[in-house]
């Protein structure tokens, strides 16, 4: 693990920081992409009902 004192240096940090987020991103991409794949749910529990 990273030492608390290396994060103290404002360039590592950032460089931290940055991984960081690089591999947030990625992860929302790949959850985002897995939700649009995914048929829509349809709320028609009751077998229609949409005309008169």
């Amino acid at each position: 693990m990273i030492p608390l004192q290396t994060l103290s240096n404002p360039a590592m940090a950032v460089a931290v920081l940055v991984i960081v987020m690089t591999f947030v991103i990625i992860a929302a991409f790949i959850w985002a992409f897995g939700k649009i794949s995914e048929p829509p749910e349809t709320d028609d529990h009751d077998g229609g009902g949409h005309g008169a």
